[in-house]
């Protein structure tokens, strides 16, 4: 859980940056459908505009009329139509900024603080769709982050190593109309000893000692199920001995024989000392049978 308080940090500490601050610093954004400018043309009030970039990516302006802008930066539109406009104005000097960013529609799902739709600028990354939507929960599995594109499909992303490792190839850029979905960890015990199938279980939240039992397949005949000990987060110092039924398998137990499971639990039947008369009689049968073959 430390480390995923330490994403949850990295995330909040994300998203109070401007998203999209380092394109439009360094002059890379791309224009595109949905952002209005402002065109400046010093001298000529008449031809300053404010203009949205249409759906089809072209904007209208006065005496040049229709300019494909989608896909170019500001400084390039700039000079598109510096060279447009000087057919009509001598020497014109245009300048464009970006009065009001295009936002992407992103879907944030699953173990976040506040699921939901967000709309985010462009240039953005998956790290910035989590920030806008509180950080990872506290049941979040950072390592099983799923980006689903309209273009490219599912993709499973690893969220762990892109904050502790900066694995960057996981912060991918998110597009309009994703959805990002955070699944739930899974938390798991480990069932040892006398059982007929040891191993690691998934559990849920009101998962008991009797439910994982079962899980491995229910106890064997050698099992001592008055002896079962818990140790809790695999810590083996300080095991929870747990009496169940008084070693009745039938037993309509309580509760406290059958107390709930946290995460990383280690549960261990023990063997029972009780002689094994079954391994007895059959050993002295088989005593018996060579004796019979000598004689």
């Amino acid at each position: 859980m430390k480390r995923v308080g330490l994403l949850v940090l990295v995330l909040a500490l994300l998203g109070t940056l401007p998203q999209g601050a380092a394109a439009q610093q360094s002059g890379t954004y791309l224009l595109g459908a949905g952002d209005v400018i402002q065109v400046t043309v010093w001298g000529h009030e008449d031809l300053t505009q404010v203009v949205e970039v249409r759906p089809d990516g072209k904007l209208s302006f006065p005496l040049v009329g229709e300019l494909v802008v989608a896909g170019q930066t500001p400084l390039q539109v700039a000079e598109l139509l510096t060279r447009k406009l000087s057919e009509y104005v001598q020497n014109p000097v245009v300048t464009v900024a970006v009065k009001q960013f295009r936002t992407l529609a992103v879907q944030v799902a699953g173990q976040v603080k506040n699921p939901g739709l967000y709309r985010l600028r462009p240039g953005a990354r998956v790290a910035d769709a989590l920030a806008a939507a509180g950080g990872l929960g506290p049941d979040a599995d950072p390592t099983r982050v799923s980006l689903v594109s309209q273009s490219e499909g599912p993709r499973l992303l690893d969220l762990e190593g892109l904050f502790l490792r900066g694995d960057q190839a996981n912060n991918a850029e998110v597009a309009d109309g994703d959805q990002l979905i955070v699944a739930r960890m899974v938390h798991r015990v480990t069932v040892l000893g006398q059982v007929k199938n040891p191993g690691s279980y998934a559990i849920a939240e009101d998962t008991r000692l009797l439910d994982a039992l079962g899980a491995a397949g229910g106890p064997t005949e050698r099992a001592a199920l008055e002896g079962v000990r818990i140790y809790r987060g695999g810590r083996t110092d300080s095991p929870e001995a747990v009496v169940m039924g008084r070693d009745n398998l039938l037993f309509e137990g309580s509760v406290k024989e059958s107390p709930l499971l946290k995460p990383g639990d280690v549960i261990f039947v023990p063997e029972t000392k009780r002689i094994d008369w079954a391994k007895v009689i059959a050993f002295l049968t088989g005593l018996n049978l060579l004796k019979d073959l000598f004689e």
